[in-house]
């Protein structure tokens, strides 16, 4: 089994996903990807907002978030191409969910960019969000805790 954990982003841990992100870029520029998110992922890890999964010594999956008074946001989820599949990133998912969740956030939103993520999103549970799709045309989904 592989040893995973789960730590709070740093900016040297940025760099190492900004590296990975721009590698996977270069390979495909027509796949999108998040390497053009680079400075928003180096904010993040600047001010806390932002987990690395880490399997074994590799950082294989990352998320940013942003943390509201009732509400949070999923910015940003990745999985490093090679490890998913295999259940990283509902391990990171679950993680994120629990954090947010605790520190008070009523409604998780996220943007289902590229729209093959809603699958994973809704599986989760989260439901439409009443808002109309993004200006790209992304489905936008909201988890509402119990409490709300």
């Amino acid at each position: 089994m592989i040893e995973t954990n789960i730590t709070a982003g740093t900016p040297a841990q940025a760099e190492t996903v900004v590296r990975w992100l721009k590698k996977e870029w270069a390979g495909d520029p027509d796949a999108g990807g998040f390497y053009h998110n680079r400075s928003i992922i180096r904010q993040a890890a600047r001010s806390g907002e932002m987990t690395c999964l880490y399997a074994s010594r590799t950082i294989v999956g990352f998320s940013v978030f942003t943390l509201g008074q009732s509400r949070a946001k999923i910015d940003i989820f990745e999985i490093r191409p090679g490890y998913r599949g295999r259940g990283f990133g509902r391990y990171l998912a679950a993680h994120i969910l629990r954090m947010l969740l605790s520190h008070g956030a009523a409604r998780i939103e996220v943007e289902c960019a590229p729209r093959s993520s809603e699958p994973f999103w809704r599986k989760l549970g989260f439901v439409d969000h009443e808002e109309r799709p993004s200006g790209w045309g992304n489905p936008k989904l909201v988890l509402a805790s119990q409490a709300a």
